[in-house]
């Protein structure tokens, strides 16, 4: 009879199986009730406003249309008694950095006033769009809205002006550009924008030769926004003075 030496055991061929990965159970809830732009027709209203937007249509596969908004309770029941309209919305996840589900705003496409309703799953967690797709070690953008992140490779959205969002991330501070909208008459968004420069932050002074008041709205204008991002990212003393200058108030 034949017999194996350990040294033939250990090359006989051997089956290695991978964990499989289960989705969780709030993507569960969220897949059931959303679609993918991606899988929708060009035709379809969601579609439609995206490329009104000018949203790059590679895109269009990590934003999703729900046809209720009501249903998106079904993550939260606690948003039952506040959220109990039935218009169609885009819908953007938010995610953690072990791309855990935390949260998602649905953004309204046919004019509603409340632009923005937004769920949360964790109160515990940051509010912070597109975390789960960055890479820390490179230079990272920070802007205002889901859908201003979608024109700048490596940025994340902090969903309005609340810059101090960030400060728990675990990413270099001077691997972070603070990306404000460019609004010098809010007072709201220039005092902001001071904190953040005396925060120590790079951060974005736009040309006065720019009007538009974000990021997306510049896109629409074929302004060459990554460009003109790197042109005017200054910090310290230096943002300061272009910051003054720049300021209306």
């Amino acid at each position: 009879m034949e017999s194996y030496s350990d040294k033939n055991v250990s090359n006989v061929n051997t089956m290695v199986f991978e964990q499989p990965k289960f989705k969780s159970k709030p993507q569960k809830l969220l897949d059931d009730i959303v679609v993918s732009l991606s899988e929708l027709d060009k035709e379809h209203e969601a579609v439609k406003f995206a490329n009104s937007r000018n949203i790059p249509v590679h895109k269009f596969k990590d934003i999703y249309f729900i046809d209720e908004i009501k249903k998106i309770v079904k993550l939260n029941s606690d948003y039952e008694t506040s959220i109990r309209s039935t218009e169609p919305r885009l819908v953007f996840p938010f995610y953690d950095e072990d791309k855990n589900l935390t949260a998602v705003t649905c953004r309204a496409i046919r004019g509603e006033a409340l632009r923005y309703i937004t769920v949360k799953l964790h109160d515990d967690k940051p509010l912070i769009y597109n975390l789960n797709s960055i890479d820390p070690q490179k230079i990272v953008y920070v802007v205002e809205g889901p859908i201003d992140s979608l024109f700048i490779d490596n940025c994340i959205a902090v969903a309005g002006l609340s810059m101090n969002r960030i400060k728990n991330l675990k990413i270099v501070k001077n691997n972070l550009v603070i990306v404000h909208d460019n609004q010098p008459r809010n007072k709201e968004v220039c005092n902001v924008i001071e904190k953040t420069i005396s925060e120590g932050y790079n951060c974005v002074i736009w040309p006065q030769t720019i009007e538009q008041k974000d990021v997306n709205e510049m896109v629409n204008f074929n302004i060459n926004v990554v460009r003109v991002i790197k042109e005017n990212t200054f910090s310290g003393l230096q943002a300061k003075v272009k910051f003054v200058g720049w300021k209306r108030i």
